[in-house]
Formats: C-alpha cells, sequence, structure tokens
C-alpha cells in the first residue's frame, strides 16, 4: 500500500551526526537547560511555584524522557507521569506555570514539550489545563467544526463537557458554550452562558473588591494563574449579548417581529449585566447594538450612547475611541439629539422649559440654578441623576470647533497607540480639512441658559410640533418658524498636510503588514498539514514569529500585527483603507518615502476611485 508523504517522511533513516554537529547539539542542550533553569528561578523567587527550580529541572528532563517513549503522542504514560509528580511533590499551580515559559519563550523542543505536558495533564484530570487547550483551539484562525471534532482534542472535550454539566465553574460553562456555538448549537450555546451569568457577576465583584483593597492599601488575596490566563471567559454577558442580537437580526431579516423583538430585550438584559459590572465591552456594545434613529432613518446620538461610547473609551476599548473621535470631529449643534427629561432641566440642551410645578422648576433659592447647584453637589431639590443623564452637563463641552477638532484627536491618539489601523486613516483626513464646520459652536443662549436657547414654549408645544414663531421687527408674526443661527466655517489651525503623510504612510504600512501575515500563516498551515506542529497552532505560532523575528520582519511593520485582538477588528478593512489611502495620495498628488528615503507609493500608480475624482475636483473639504 503506498503510504502518505507524511508517513513517508517520517520513516527517514536517521543521519549520524558529525563530530561538529555533535558538539553543537550538546551545547544546544546545555543551553536549553540553563535557560529552563532561570526561568524556573525566577518563578520561584516570584513565589509562583514552591518546588525548587533545581528540582523543576530534573522533573522536566524526566518528563522529556517519557515524551520520547512515544513522540507521536500528545499524552505521555499516565501512571508514569503521576508517579513523577508525586516524587517532586508538584502542585498543578507548579504544573501550570512551568509551561509558561516552556510555550512562550523555549525553543522548538520547548514548545513542544510544553504542549505535551498541558495535554497530559489535562488528560489526568486538571480542569485549567483542559480549558487551556479548548480556548487555544478556539482563538485560532482555523476554527471550525472540523477542528473541534479532531482527535488530537477529543479527550478534552469530553472533560470540559463534563465539566461544563457539572456546574461548579463557569469559565468551563463559558468555554463549552464558545464550542457549541462554533458547531451551530446555538441554544446549547445559550443556556451554558445564562447559566454563567450569576457565577461570573459575583466573580467580577470580587475582582472590583481586590482592586479596592489594593487601592487602600491592603494586600488583597492573589488571583489564580488560570483566572490570569483565561481572563477571556470571564464575560458570558458579552457572548449572550452578541449571540441574541445576531439572532434578533435573523429574525427581524424574516419579519418575524415578535420573535425579533424577544431576542433583542435578551440581548438588552445581557449587555445590562455587563454594564453593570463596568466591562468596557460591554458598554461598547451597547452603544453600538441599541442606537436610537431619527425619522429620517439615521443614527441620532443620544446621552446614552455618548456614555457608553465614553466609558468604553475611556477603558481602552480602541474602536470606541476610533468612534468618539468620529463624533467630536463631524458633530454639530446639538452635539447629543435626545431632550433631557424634565427632572434634568435645566441644561444646555433643553428644546422647552420644564413645566412649572416640576421638581427642576423649583430650587433651593427659588431661581433656575437649583441644577447646576445639584450638579455641584450643593442642592438637595433633585433627584440623583443617572450617567447617561449626567452627560445633558457635560455633553456642551467642548464647545468650538477647533477644541472639538482637538478633542478628536485626544482619542484617536489612544487608538493610535494600540495600531488601530482605522484611526490613522481617520487623523490623516482631519489633518486634511482647511476649514472646520461653523455649526459646530454651541449657541451662546444654550451655554449661558437664556431662554433664547428654547425652540418650544411649552412641553405641550414640544410633543406636537409647535416651534415658537419669531416676531417681525414692528413685533407682528408672520407665523415663520425661528430662523437657526449659521456660522460660518473658519479655518482650520490643525491643517497639516506633512502630519496628514505620515499618517497615510502608516496606513499603507498596516496594509503590508497584513498581507505578510496572511502570507505566514498560510505557510503555517502548510506546516500544519504536513504534522510540523498541532492543528490548532498554526495562528500563534504565526503570532510568535511576527513578535519575535526582527530580521524579516522591520519594527514598523511588526507593530501592526504587535495586538492580535486589535487586529482582528480592522484586517477585514484592509483593502478599502488601502484604496482610500491611494486615493487620498492621487488627490493630493503625493510621492510617499519612509524616513531612509525609500519610495512607499508614488501617485499615478493607480487610477482615482469616482469618489476621489470627484473630491479632487471640488477641491476636497
Amino acid at each position: 500500500m503506498r503510504a502518505s508523504p507524511a508517513s513517508r517522511s517520517g520513516r527517514k533513516k536517521a543521519v549520524a551526526l558529525t563530530p561538529e554537529q555533535s558538539h553543537q547539539r550538546k551545547a544546544f542542550d546545555e543551553r536549553s537547560k540553563h535557560l529552563r533553569y532561570n526561568n524556573l528561578n525566577l518563578l520561584y523567587r516570584n513565589g509562583a511555584i514552591s518546588c525548587r527550580p533545581e528540582d523543576g529541572v530534573e522533573f522536566l528532563n524526566a518528563f522529556s524522557e517519557l515524551a520520547k517513549v512515544n513522540w507521536r503522542k500528545n499524552v505521555v504514560n499516565k501512571d508514569a507521569f503521576r508517579a513523577l509528580v508525586d516524587r517532586y511533590q508538584l502542585t498543578p499551580e507548579d504544573l501550570m506555570w512551568m509551561t509558561q515559559p516552556l510555550l512562550k519563550v523555549g525553543s522548538t523542543d520547548d514548545t513542544a514539550l510544553g504542549r505535551k505536558l498541558v495535554y497530559t495533564m489535562s488528560a489526568c484530570g486538571d480542569p485549567t489545563a483542559t480549558m487551556r487547550i479548548l480556548n487555544q483551539v478556539l482563538s485560532s484562525p482555523r476554527t471550525g467544526p472540523e477542528m473541534l471534532r479532531s482527535s488530537e482534542i477529543v479527550d478534552a472535550r469530553g472533560h470540559l463537557r463534563d465539566m461544563a454539566r457539572e456546574g461548579k465553574d463557569y469559565r468551563a460553562m463559558v468555554l463549552e458554550g464558545k464550542v457549541s456555538y462554533e458547531l451551530g448549537d446555538d441554544e446549547s450555546a445559550i443556556d451554558m452562558w445564562t447559566r454563567a451569568m450569576e457565577p461570573a457577576a459575583e466573580a467580577a465583584q470580587l475582582e472590583v473588591r481586590r482592586k479596592e483593597q489594593r487601592r487602600a492599601g491592603k494586600p488583597p488575596p492573589p488571583a489564580h494563574n488560570e483566572e490570569q490566563a483565561l481572563a477571556d471567559l470571564d464575560s458570558p454577558w458579552i457572548e449572550l449579548t452578541s449571540i441574541h442580537y445576531e439572532r434578533y437580526s435573523k429574525f427581524w431579516a424574516k419579519n418575524s417581529i415578535a420573535a425579533a423583538l424577544a431576542e433583542l430585550e435578551k440581548a438588552k438584559w445581557a449587555c445590562g449585566v455587563g454594564c453593570a459590572q463596568d466591562d468596557p465591552t460591554s458598554h461598547y456594545q451597547a452603544a453600538e447594538f441599541f442606537k436610537d434613529y431619527n425619522a429620517e432613518g439615521e443614527v441620532s446620538h443620544t446621552s446614552k450612547w455618548l456614555y457608553h461610547t465614553t466609558k468604553a473609551a475611556a477603558s481602552g476599548h480602541v474602536r470606541a475611541c476610533h468612534t468618539l473621535a468620529d463624533f467630536y470631529s463631524s458633530s454639530g449643534w446639538k452635539y447629543i439629539e435626545d431632550e433631557p427629561p424634565d427632572h434634568v432641566k435645566p441644561t444646555p440642551f433643553d428644546s422647552y422649559p420644564a413645566p412649572p410645578g416640576s421638581r427642576s422648576a423649583s430650587s433651593d433659592d427659588g431661581n433656575s440654578s437649583g441644577g447646576w447647584l445639584s450638579w455641584l453637589g450643593l442642592s438637595s431639590s433633585k433627584p440623583k441623576l443617572s450617567p447617561s443623564e449626567q452627560m445633558f452637563q457635560t455633553a456642551a463641552y467642548p464647545s468650538t470647533p477647533h477644541d472639538r477638532f482637538k478633542m478628536a484627536m485626544l482619542w484617536l491618539e489612544v487608538a493610535v497607540e494600540y495600531t488601530y489601523a482605522p484611526s490613522y486613516l481617520l487623523a490623516a483626513k482631519m489633518y486634511l480639512e482647511k476649514e472646520l464646520w461653523g455649526q459646530a459652536h454651541a449657541l451662546a443662549s444654550a451655554l449661558e441658559l437664556k431662554d433664547e436657547r428654547y425652540t418650544y414654549a411649552s412641553k405641550e408645544d414640544f410633543e406636537a410640533g409647535r416651534p415658537i414663531v419669531s416676531p417681525n421687527e414692528d413685533g407682528s408674526s408672520d407665523g415663520e418658524n425661528p430662523k437657526p443661527e449659521v456660522r460660518p466655517d473658519e479655518p482650520n489651525p490643525g491643517y497639516n498636510p506633512e502630519q496628514a503623510k505620515i499618517y497615510i504612510r502608516e496606513v499603507l504600512y498596516a496594509v503590508e503588514a497584513i498581507k505578510f501575515y496572511q502570507s505566514r500563516l498560510t505557510y503555517a498551515r502548510n506546516l500544519a498539514r504536513r504534522g510540523q506542529f498541532g492543528v490548532d497552532d498554526a495562528g500563534d505560532v504565526v503570532d510568535d514569529y511576527v513578535q519575535n523575528d526582527n530580521k524579516s520582519l522591520p519594527p514598523h511593520l511588526r507593530k501592526f500585527l504587535k495586538y492580535p485582538a486589535i487586529r482582528e477588528m480592522w484586517e477585514g478593512d484592509v483593502k478599502a483603507m488601502e484604496r482610500e489611502a491611494k486615493d487620498i495620495c492621487e488627490r493630493e498628488g503625493w510621492d510617499l518615502y519612509d524616513e531612509q528615503g525609500g519610495l512607499v507609493y508614488r501617485h499615478g500608480m493607480v487610477r482615482p476611485t469616482k469618489g476621489a475624482a470627484a473630491a479632487a475636483a471640488a477641491g476636497g473639504r
């Protein structure tokens, strides 16, 4: 029978080493042992492991011999492994910490050894090892039903399933829900994530108390290693919000309105739980999924939207930072579009005064200053405002086009720091704005809380759509609505084409980095098919490679691959970003060079799109 190429290559005859090669091999083995000792010594001194580094090295050497007995299998003889662990009196935490340097900074042999150690621990019933294996599989770019049914992980799958059914570890339930979702079993995924909600929320509150103790100078209870390694399993509300919103969208598309609305309510509930834990992703979901729309079907930037987006951005959520920058750079007065509730007034955003007799209409001293005093904490005449209601106080600032331009740039700096490529493009476009929109000025009457800011005389007129009628100079009225104040556009002090060039160059670097990454991923997948490493490791192999290969991948490209989770947010948009960046170069007539004078892009290389050509003809904005 004809053997496969992989089998034939596996039966190649051993080739005797030359004396020089043998010497090099021994030197390499000595360096590996020395590195293992240093890593274990560091863990021991930091209190991560309880065993002496000498004992740890002996254990790893003995485990390596066990692994050589059947090097094709991920799991060594379990009885021999248990005896080895007992001999050196190692705890599960010791073993898990030992795998870290093997997998992250070790040689190829160390990586293989660390992998066998994790798989053997899982086979012997270690829950953290099992969750690490399956979580790794799910984070791989190649994840799919076929991978999750792979013989390599069938035992780990069974162990995880038993852990999830037992219900004692919420992370196991979250992970089993993710596996079910990948396999197309939405109902099982929803059940798992729903069951995990309460214990996960309790764990989140415990973490809050731990941080408060740390700030107060009290030693908090130490976080377990598995809490750090499996932190992405701490938030079932994120998964539950996403799946219910996804189902809502599907039902809505099928015109199954009742089913769609039921799913929407479930999504809002799950998202609310996450926001209560101050989860930045939940705040972003609240802003992105549950938007308000005006009569024209356009998205309304409401106080709730601004609150949730700001909360997410303040925690470093790069998409929220980018969204907030876009808001500050493009919104005009009124910046937020919902009407303040009567109990919140007076605010700069009021379309009408609070009705007489309402709590906001009265104040401590009989005038309208009670609202401002309550915000300063000096008045008790008004109910406590919710966080989103407080936005009616703060959202009026910055109140000028240039200040809002600067605020947008500050948020973009956060996203750029984490190499969120779309923010480089937005920053470039902002630096090319010769003029700023005059309507981005807040009205002086609004900032001063004058009655002239009102568009309606009363709440009844507001609800009936009857605006205040403009009087003529002689005091008569012709029945016309008041004309909005029109501010002319003004020169942009931040106009900076040279800085825009730098950012456009960075966009093209980001595109090049993704192309490089995709080529390496294809290569890694081919190696995986040949058995060079596990089927679930291709993505990690590439991620480790791009972080450590200083020769073929220069820093200006490597930085865009530094944060895999952030890269995944924008890598699907690289074609559109590349097209827009090159269109800008064509419109501006730019040739771009790197810092050494090498050509990055020469204008005239591509034909501008119709939109870019039209912008160039109009002189751009």
